[in-house]
């Protein structure tokens, strides 16, 4: 599916609800949070994962210091269908994404680490975190300062050893 696909579909105004919604968003934590964004908006919650893989030592460390900064514990890695960085790199008006913004926004406050899956993905293997070949071509092309191999591959760095 497109970006421009996504963006139609997460828009608030495909939600008859939006203020109940936003509500629960912002008042209900971790699984049952997690339940109620699967039951109201079901595909958006792509995967959940556990960790990240040891080459993605750098993401770890930011997600350690987020926590750290809002006192919380880590969690999981959430990778949604579109997430808020998709909205501002597609020049979204934010109130017209309200709820994708807020899913973000607490999933973040309560300790997990929220992504597109258009970013990251998990190993093929060991389901740790590793980046998806969009994300790896990007990095390699913008001459990112982040550890890349070679050639992409969708198994981390551990699984290719096996």
């Amino acid at each position: 599916m497109s970006i421009q696909d996504l963006l139609i579909k997460y828009k608030d105004d495909k939600f008859d609800n939006k203020q109940e919604i936003l509500f629960n968003i912002n008042h209900l934590i971790d699984d049952n949070l997690l339940c109620y964004i699967r039951l109201k908006i079901p595909d958006i919650i792509i995967q959940e994962l556990e960790e990240f893989s040891t080459e993605r030592k750098q993401f770890k460390k930011t997600w350690e210091n987020v926590c750290r900064t809002l006192n919380v514990k880590q969690k999981k890695i959430i990778l949604l269908d579109i997430d808020s960085l998709n909205l501002i790199d597609n020049k979204a008006k934010a109130e017209d994404y309200q709820i994708c913004i807020n899913i973000c926004e607490r999933l973040t406050k309560l300790g997990y680490h929220v992504r597109g899956a258009d970013k990251l993905i998990g190993c093929m293997r060991c389901n740790k975190v590793i980046l998806t070949e969009s994300m790896y071509n990007f990095c390699k092309e913008n001459k990112l300062e982040i550890k890349l191999s070679k050639i992409y591959n969708p198994y981390c760095k551990e699984c290719l050893r096996i």
